[in-house]
């Protein structure tokens, strides 16, 4: 068997969710970054950006797996920067748009600087021809849905493999500055200086009070798959009970070179940033609301109490920066399922014991009163005397 039967037979069909650099888009990649396996996110890609065949049939794309990509570059050298594997939830035709829901999965692996070929990622060149190989348009022109063949992208649950995709971003102003204007300019050799707005990366994972350990920080693998109960359900939508304390831990970064080794230059008198958390207070009640980014390598956490709910509902929670200058992620989760708790109150128990009570043995409760009426007329008698 020859090379080109080989590479065939190990090549599988995936779905490709390309972003770009073109704003708002590329603040999804950041988000994307930040989530933890299980979790949800949803791209929506007009008509133009996608083939009439899936556009027409959205519902073949359920439960494909597939990469999202990042676009980027000057136009004439784009390159496809796979960040990670997803599954997709579900797919709808709005008319004007798909949404796409997904989950996320494990991060594609990337090697260190002195493994590489060249300035671009070792990925970039396998996309684009298996975008071609597809009947598929690319670049800033092309199709950002698609389902093509190619072989399976390497994994890594490696805490340093996620660093690494945060270099190999910040190659590209987008990252570094955040604009596409800047952007523009640097790729066309306009200029070579404009006013930095660099992005901070976060990635967060909850647990519950009862989780919440050192050894269950410092031993958790970023893209692992040690999903614990009660975190995300099979929609990717956070998942927590009323009653219980959680606690999202937030690992921040803010590289000072690229993967190819140039330097980023962040201003650094721009620290810190203040992380506030927002919810709606009469479920999810912040207990530590704030926490401050203090420096290029971080971590920190925030906490919140659900309250004890009879009932389960559903809310929204996400953090928010007081920076005018950085670029960060929100961490948004705007369906959160809050259970209902475990267990009532110990005065709602009684009052539903005393209920029920009441219903079906009346006789015993009248019995009661009347005991406790008597007592309470000797003391009264008692301490009139």
């Amino acid at each position: 068997m020859n090379n080109d039967a080989r590479k065939a037979q190990s090549e599988q069909e995936f779905l490709l969710l390309v972003s770009s650099n073109a704003d708002p888009y590329w603040r999804d990649i950041p988000e994307i970054m930040a989530r933890e396996n299980g979790a949800g996110f949803h791209f929506r890609y007009r008509d133009e950006w996608v083939p009439k065949g899936i556009f027409a049939n959205p519902s073949q794309l359920q439960n494909r797996v597939a990469y999202i990509v990042h676009l980027d570059g000057p136009k004439p050298e784009f390159e496809y920067i796979p960040i990670r594997r997803a599954t997709v939830t579900e797919a709808s035709n709005f008319g004007e748009h798909l949404r796409i829901e997904f989950r996320v999965d494990g991060f594609v692996e990337y090697p260190e600087h002195a493994l590489r070929n060249g300035s671009r990622n070792p990925y970039a060149d396998r996309i684009l021809e298996a975008i071609k190989a597809a009947d598929g348009r690319t670049g800033f022109n092309g199709d950002f849905l698609i389902l093509c063949r190619m072989e399976p992208l390497p994994i890594s649950a490696n805490r340093g493999n996620w660093t690494r995709i945060v270099r190999e971003l910040v190659r590209f102003p987008t990252f570094r500055d955040g604009t596409v204007a800047a952007s523009a300019k640097v790729a066309d050799g306009s200029s070579d200086k404009f006013d930095q707005h660099p992005t901070i990366f976060l990635y967060g994972w909850w647990h519950s009070k009862g989780e919440f350990s050192l050894d269950s920080i410092t031993g958790h693998a970023i893209d692992s798959d040690d999903r614990r109960p009660e975190v995300y359900d099979q929609f990717g939508r956070l998942v927590v009970r009323g009653g219980q304390t959680y606690f999202l831990r937030v690992l921040q970064y803010l590289p000072s070179t690229d993967i190819l080794g140039t330097k980023t230059a962040p201003d650094s008198s721009k620290f810190p940033v203040k992380l506030d958390i927002e919810s709606d207070e009469n479920i999810l009640n912040p207990v530590i609301a704030t926490t401050m980014v203090r420096g290029k390598y971080d971590d920190s956490y925030v906490s919140i109490r659900c309250e004890p709910l009879v009932s389960a509902s559903e809310t929204f929670i996400q953090l928010r920066s007081d920076s005018s200058y950085f670029n960060l992620p929100t961490l948004r989760f705007h369906r959160v399922v809050v259970k209902a708790s475990r267990r009532l109150p110990a005065f709602g128990t009684l009052i539903v014991l005393l209920f029920v009570a009441s219903a079906f043995v009346p006789p015993v409760l009248t019995a009661m009163f009347q005991g406790a009426a008597a007592v309470l007329l000797v003391i009264l008698r008692t301490w009139v005397r």
